[in-house]
């Protein structure tokens, strides 16, 4: 690489990362005063909001990932595939760990460092336990591709061990499918195992239809909070109506492998999905300057432009990234269009800085929420209209149809749920 070219580098292939990568590339083919390098722990992009899809049977993995080698790249543009460990800010470079690694004729893993001017950190989110015993150890999480693999796999293979067991209690812990939290990723996730189990599942293993349950957990005294409470009216209609038993002001403080336990009161169960939090992801950054952070989840602070409020040179984005909305005076949650924003922001901001011109303030402008509930059946919030059952269902399906990386995801996706309306979901393991 030339010296004088700056280097950015961007660390998290996720929705802020990927986009931020793309906007660059956009720059990348008319300058060449910089070098944008994306370095990503997987070689493939997730499309994680439909992660609930593929858990019950409606997506297969192939539906919602993109290769990063397809991404755009050229001269000045490239992908890494490796597991970033730190930052140093003093030296200016990031190092990583790179599977495979060749150096001085020995193959194996090694570690990595490349020099920055300006670098994003969009390294995304994980699950947040808050410290209650057993969660770690004893529920699946929904985070990523795999996760949403071992959740089908669960449940499928719960179905088969409970056809080949003669305890009635066992049995019933076996086909009890517990969800803990009531926030937009609980209520999709509970909606669609309730679909699965009852539907498609319960077809090929009748016997147990009427043992099975499906329970949703939440601390709190309405679901999707972060919404109005129309939302919360709906959707505990709608799960009702799917077999769901929805449990509010329930607070777990312990599972364990064939409980769990909200105080006094216990469930016995031997499956339980947990999505009642997440928190940033780490990572080590040796730097003179102590970052601020929020406190709980772990987010860094950062200023209107996205840039870290120590360093100007560090930007973070989606998940990472604490930013305050002026007109609620709250942060901005962690969703996927907040982090596609994010990521193009920062693009921006970068090009802007390296060309010398003022910076882009990080503004937002509501698009509305939109939530799937079970085959066929959605909740939606556009520019101030509400929409439920077929529309709602639509406009899921547009929004998210158009947010896929690379054509190949779009019609695949697109097809899959064409055939998802004329057939059955997928039942096989993962």
């Amino acid at each position: 690489m030339e010296t004088t070219k700056k280097k950015v580098i961007i660390i998290g292939g996720g929705f802020a990362g990927v986009y931020a990568y793309l906007e660059l590339f956009k720059y990348c083919k008319k300058m060449s005063c910089f070098d944008v390098t994306l370095i990503n722990k997987t070689d493939y992009f997730d499309f994680v909001v439909l992660s609930h899809e593929i858990a019950t049977g409606g997506l297969m993995p192939s539906d919602v990932t993109q290769s990063l080698h397809k991404l755009p790249k050229g001269e000045n543009a490239r992908f890494i595939q490796g597991t970033a460990t730190s930052l140093n800010t003093k030296e200016k470079r990031v190092f990583f760990a790179r599977d495979g690694f060749c150096k001085d004729d020995k193959i194996g893993g090694g570690m990595v460092s490349l020099p920055y001017d300006y670098v994003l950190l969009a390294l995304g989110s994980e699950t947040d336990t808050f410290g209650v015993p057993g969660v770690g150890k004893h529920t699946l999480s929904l985070k990523n591709l795999e996760d949403a693999k071992k959740l089908k796999n669960r449940i499928l293979e719960s179905f088969e061990v409970a056809r080949g067991c003669d305890n009635e209690d066992h049995i019933r812990e076996m086909l009890t499918f517990v969800v803990i939290g009531g926030g937009p990723t609980g209520v999709e996730l509970s909606a669609e195992i309730a679909d699965f189990v009852f539907d498609e599942i319960s077809s090929i293993y009748p016997e147990l239809g009427k043992k099975t349950e499906v329970v949703l957990l939440h601390s709190g005294d309405g679901l999707i909070s972060v919404m109005d409470k129309w939302f919360h009216k709906k959707s505990v209609k709608i799960l009702n109506k799917l077999g769901v038993q929805i449990l509010l002001n329930k607070k777990v403080t312990e599972v364990t492998e064939r409980n769990v336990f909200m105080g006094e009161e216990k469930i016995a169960t031997r499956n339980v999905f947990w999505s009642a939090g997440v928190k940033s992801r780490y990572l080590d950054i040796e730097s003179k300057n102590h970052f601020s952070k929020e406190e709980r989840t772990g987010r860094i602070k950062v200023n209107d432009y996205l840039q870290v409020i120590e360093d100007s040179s560090i930007y973070v984005a989606g998940d990472m990234a604490w930013i305050v909305n002026r007109e609620t005076n709250q942060p901005y949650p962690m969703r996927a269009q907040f982090a596609v924003k994010e990521g193009i922001t920062v693009a921006q901001n970068i090009i802007s800085d390296i060309n010398r011109k003022k910076k882009t303030e990080f503004l937002w402008r509501d698009q509305g929420f939109i939530i799937s509930l079970g085959r066929g059946g959605a909740l939606a919030e556009v520019f101030g209209m509400r929409f439920s059952g077929p529309i709602a269902w639509w406009l899921y399906r547009t929004a998210y149809l158009s947010k896929l990386v690379g054509i190949r995801a779009k019609l695949r996706t697109g097809l899959e749920w064409a055939i998802n309306l004329m057939f059955s979901r997928d039942i096989s393991k993962i």
